[in-house]
Order: structure tokens, then C-alpha cells, then sequence
């Protein structure tokens, strides 16, 4: 956001962001973040999104329109006169080819331009319609070997750099290099700033669909497993098991891309990742994955948390289920469920291990809730010592939130805030996390 509001401060800053409708939930909430500065800047922000996807993200971002000076412009065919210029600029063709083009493409851009291109293999014969423009245009006269290079490339995603590239071509890199030089001349992939893409993402679904289901599963398993040779993140091999069908393999990585996804504040990323394979999940697996379900509707606000907890109790064993015990009262007690809190907290105190801090910090908090400021008082200043751990930065909030909620109902907030302050001046990751309590 600071980057952005410096580069339109000088001279304006034009963003163009195309096909969000493939973007992930987090790019697309930050995008509705700086979308609702631009009012107050010299910004623009211009997105595209093909018409008829819709998801969660897209209709947030929608929900802007009339609101901080947005617009929705829905962008039709072109009309004949502008599909003929589009198909001169292409290719000279005889007027009678070019009606035929015009009538065939629709006024859709790349159709138009594809069918033109076509005319160098086959001639006006070999015209393809809109459903086979693509190959026609982008494929035909390209080499076998290269194509199948490209559909497993296809089945990658959107983007791929190099050395995902040569990894999916299952070739040496020697080979895999002559591969790709070949696609970038024929101008079926091009280099962007992140690696290579497909001219435009038609093209990619025209391989795609031309792949047979039992063909395009066992594409996608070759796929996870180069991935994992080469050490890619855990989201894109659990994203290609999902696609060939493996949800039992899928969940390990699942439950490794759905804590990622957590760590950077994509919960609704997380949630839809461990929705799709927990049921699939064995043993601890399926045990870590109800638990951070329930972590992730906890930060989400969702009152599912609670019923999300006592799930993942019911299949804990051990010193983890003091953990999920005072994360449940935790979040009973953030629904407004007291009584839920206290029976779950009943008879539950520390002992010792490791996680003495939350079961103190429930307990300051029920403490708080019931009026009775001394206790929640001093819970929270026993907690704040295991808060204060190598690595807790997040346990450090919680504490200081409750130390704060203390201090506010005493009238003492901005003393505390400024002892809070001044005593962590010397650690930045401790001053900011304060900061942020406060």
C-alpha cells in the first residue's frame, strides 16, 4: 500500500491487473485494500475478469462499484467493422474469407486473430469454428513432441518458470531448453516477469480439454511428483493430487499448504483446502487438519469455531487436547458463549507443560468476562512469561490484549500503553506486535 501510494503521488500510477477471475483469495483482498485508496489518490485501477466465473473474491471486489469512485464496465463482442480491422492487421485475406472469419469469430478478439493466423496452414478451407480456433490457429504444423511438452506444461497452471519447466517436460535440460525456444518462436508461450505463459490462457484450455480424463489425472499425479522431486511448495502438489483424483495422497500436503496459507492471513484460502481433504486424512494428519480448521475459523470470526474444537477433541489424544481446550473456551467465550467456556475449562489447570500459557490466558479471560479484573489480571501476567518465549509473538498479542482489555476497565490504558512501549524499544518484533495490541 506505502509502495503504491508513493509511485501515485508524483506523477498518477496506473494498475492493470488481468484475469483475476484465476486469482487467489489473498491477491484478491488486497487488491479490494489499495482498490479502496484510490479515491483518495492519483491511482487507477483497471481489472478484467471474464464473464460468468464468479467466486467469492470477485464479488467483494464488485461490491465496490458506486463506492470510492468504481466503475463495472462490461465489455461486448466487437462489431464487424472493428473484427475486420483486427483480421487486416493479422493477415491480408480476401474479402469473402474475412466476412467468413467475421461471422465465425463472434467478435471475440482472439478467436478472430487465431482463425486469421490459421489461414497459412490450411487456407480458407481449413477455417476452424470458435470451438477449435484455438488449435487451428495456435497448434496446427507444431511438432508432436512439442505439444505434449506444452499440454504437460498446461496442466502445470498459469505460469511456470524454468525450472518447472524442465521439470514437466521430463526431458534433460538441454532438450527441454530446445523445446521451449521452439514455443516462444512459434508464439504459443510467452516471457513474462515471472517466468513463461501461454499467449493467452484459451490456448492452455484448448490442451487441456483435449486430454481424456484418465489421461489428464495421470498427467497431473506425473505432475505432483516432479514437484516434489524438485521441491516445490506444498499448495502446488497438493493442487495436482487433488486434480488426479488422490485425495488420500493429497491431505499430507494439504495440511503442510493450508498452515501456509494461515501463516499469511489467507484463512479462507486454508479453510477450503482442509475442507476438500480432511475427510480423507488418516491418523495425526487428519488430527492437525480439524484442529487448524478450527484455528482458521477462529481468525475468520466464524461461529463454527467452537462446534470446529469439539470435533477435533473428540480425536486428540494427549497433552494436545490442554491446547484445543483452552483454544475452544477461547473462542466460546469470543461467541458469547460464558457457560460453554467455564464447562470446558472446568478442572482444566497448569501443570507444568508446555501449554500452561493458553490454558492461563482462557482462564484470564473467562475471568474477565465474569467481572472478577484481579484474576484476569493476574492470569494474564503469568501468561505474558510464557508469551514472552523465543517464537510467541502470537501468544504476546493475546496477553496484551487482555493486560489491555484489564487496563482499559481501570481507566489505565494509556499508562499501560506507554510502559508497554518504551519497554520493548529494543525489540522491533516485540515494539510492533505491542503496537498492534494497543
Amino acid at each position: 500500500d506505502a509502495l503504491v501510494r508513493a509511485a501515485a503521488r508524483s506523477r498518477g500510477l496506473v494498475l492493470l491487473i488481468d484475469d483475476l477471475h484465476v486469482a487467489d483469495d489473498a491477491s484478491l483482498a488486497m487488491v479490494h485494500y489499495i482498490a479502496r485508496q484510490a479515491a483518495r489518490s492519483r491511482l487507477l485501477i483497471v481489472g478484467t475478469a471474464r464473464s460468468g466465473v464468479e467466486n467469492e473474491g470477485l464479488a467483494t471486489l464488485r461490491g465496490l462499484v458506486g463506492r470510492h469512485g468504481a466503475r463495472e464496465v462490461h465489455v461486448g463482442p466487437l462489431g464487424p467493422d472493428h473484427a475486420r480491422e483486427l483480421v487486416a492487421q493479422v493477415a491480408d485475406a480476401p474479402a469473402e474469407t474475412v466476412e467468413r472469419i467475421v461471422a465465425l469469430g463472434g467478435g471475440t478478439p482472439f478467436y478472430l486473430q487465431e482463425m486469421t493466423r490459421s489461414l497459412g496452414h490450411q487456407g480458407d478451407a481449413g477455417l476452424p469454428d470458435q470451438a477449435a480456433a484455438i488449435a487451428a490457429g495456435a497448434f496446427r504444423g507444431l511438432p508432436e513432441s512439442l505439444t505434449d511438452v506444452l499440454t504437460r506444461v498446461a496442466v502445470a497452471g498459469e505460469r511456470v518458470d524454468t525450472d518447472q519447466f524442465v521439470a514437466l517436460s521430463g526431458l534433460d535440460e538441454a532438450e527441454a531448453f530446445d523445446m521451449l525456444d521452439q514455443a516462444l518462436a512459434a508464439e504459443v508461450l510467452e516471457h513474462t516477469s515471472g517466468g513463461y505463459q501461454f499467449r493467452h490462457g484459451l490456448m492452455r484450455e484448448s490442451l487441456l480439454d483435449g486430454l481424456a480424463p484418465h489421461r489428464r489425472r495421470l498427467v497431473h499425479r506425473e505432475a505432483a511428483a516432479r514437484f516434489e522431486a524438485m521441491g516445490a511448495p506444498p499448495s502446488r502438489i497438493y493442487h495436482h493430487l487433488v486434480a488426479a483424483g488422490d485425495l488420500a495422497a493429497a491431505a499430507p500436503w494439504g495440511l503442510l499448504a493450508a498452515r501456509a496459507a494461515e501463516a499469511v492471513g489467507a484463512l479462507s484460502d486454508a479453510r477450503a483446502v482442509v475442507n476438500a481433504v480432511v475427510d480423507h486424512a488418516e491418523d495425526q494428519t487428519r488430527v492437525e487438519m480439524l484442529a487448524l480448521r478450527a484455528d482458521v475459523l477462529t481468525g475468520m470470526g466464524d461461529p463454527g469455531a467452537v462446534p470446529a474444537y469439539q470435533l477435533a477433541l473428540q480425536e486428540t489424544e494427549g497433552p494436545m487436547r490442554r491446547l484445543l481446550r483452552a483454544k475452544l473456551a477461547r473462542a466460546a467465550l469470543m461467541g458469547g458463549a460464558v457457560e460453554v467456556a467455564m464447562a470446558t475449562l472446568d478442572g482444566l489447570e497448569p501443570d507444568g507443560g508446555p501449554f500452561d500459557g493458553p490454558v492461563l490466558h482462557a482462564q484470564g479471560m473467562l475471568a474477565y468476562f465474569a467481572g472478577d479484573l484481579d484474576t484476569a489480571e493476574a492470569c494474564a501476567e503469568q501468561a505474558r512469561q510464557y508469551a514472552l518465549a523465543d517464537g510467541a509473538p502470537a501468544a504476546l498479542l493475546d496477553v496484551l490484549t487482555l493486560q489491555g482489555m484489564v487496563s482499559h476497565n481501570r481507566g489505565e490504558w494509556f499508562d499501560r500503553m506507554r510502559v508497554e512501549l518504551t519497554s520493548t524499544a529494543d525489540s522491533k518484533e516485540l515494539a510492533s506486535t505491542i503496537f498492534d495490541c494497543h
